[in-house]
């Protein structure tokens, strides 16, 4: 998180039984921007490999 630039960057990780998983991402920036409206989030969806 960058407070003097009003910046956050996160990762998200989405199980791979979801359908649309970038579907997911959006939504979850959607709900950081309507909390945060001052903050640009940039959400990357990542991986979780696992037995």
């Amino acid at each position: 998180m960058d407070e003097a630039a009003h910046e956050a960057r996160l990762d998200v990780v989405v199980s791979f039984d979801v359908a649309d998983r970038q579907s997911v991402c959006e939504q979850i920036k959607a709900a950081c921007k309507k909390r945060y409206p001052a903050y640009d989030f940039a959400v990357t969806l990542d991986v979780d490999i696992s037995d």
